[in-house]
């Protein structure tokens, strides 16, 4: 996917791109900026991790200090989204699992209205079922991220339980051209936190 974003620059005939990816999508944003050094002009990082590896051991330490009430709501999820076989299905047990996804307590009605509008978007389920039953393991960069040429803006999410602030911190350390910034969210900081979230980015990019 990484190798996409560049044949995709070249057919849309574009001299110059960014890259704002969130979660999976900064993982894809930031394996690109390691494999295609400096082809991007700038890339975003939004709640992202070095490895599938961190982000694994991360969330087997911080599951257990979870309320009780949510972590069986997330279990349960869990087991939805890797047995899911369709989009329907997929975006059903989704809708629970998201609930890890904000700073606890979970605003609920903000939920609700997130889960409406993201069950509109075009899912990759078989995609993402693949991702989540192989722990992202098969991603790696923890060890080439001064390979990166392009300005790196890094948000993170100081109650994110999935991506960690530690993470993120080595991150900006050793991304040559890194700035970190932390938001009082959970993962999903641009649902949570939108107009700062659009202030930084914004900011960012006419750096």
């Amino acid at each position: 996917m990484a190798e996409d974003i560049t044949e995709l620059a070249k057919v849309m005939g574009f001299k110059e791109y960014g890259l704002i990816g969130h979660s999976f999508g900064a993982f894809v944003a930031l394996q690109h900026g390691v494999d295609f050094p400096g082809l991007a002009k700038y890339i975003v990082i939004v709640s992202g991790a070095s490895s599938g590896k961190e982000i694994q051991e991360f969330l087997n330490s911080n599951f257990s200090k979870i309320p009780l009430q949510l972590r069986e709501r997330v279990q349960q999820a869990q087991i939805g989204l890797q047995e899911s076989n369709s989009k329907e299905e997929f975006l059903d047990a989704w809708g629970e699992y998201t609930s890890f996804y904000f700073a606890y307590p979970t605003d609920e009605e903000k939920l609700s209205d997130f889960n409406k509008q993201t069950r509109e978007i075009n899912v990759r389920f078989d995609v993402l079922s693949y991702c989540q039953n192989n722990n992202y393991g098969f991603y790696d960069v923890s060890k080439k991220l001064d390979k990166v040429k392009s300005s790196v803006l890094l948000l993170a999410g100081e109650q994110d339980n999935i991506c960690s602030l530690k993470g993120h911190k080595y991150m900006n350390e050793k991304i040559p051209n890194a700035r970190l910034v932390i938001f009082k969210t959970g993962h999903m900081i641009f649902a949570e936190n939108n107009t700062k979230f659009l202030e930084e980015v914004r900011t960012f990019i006419k750096e």
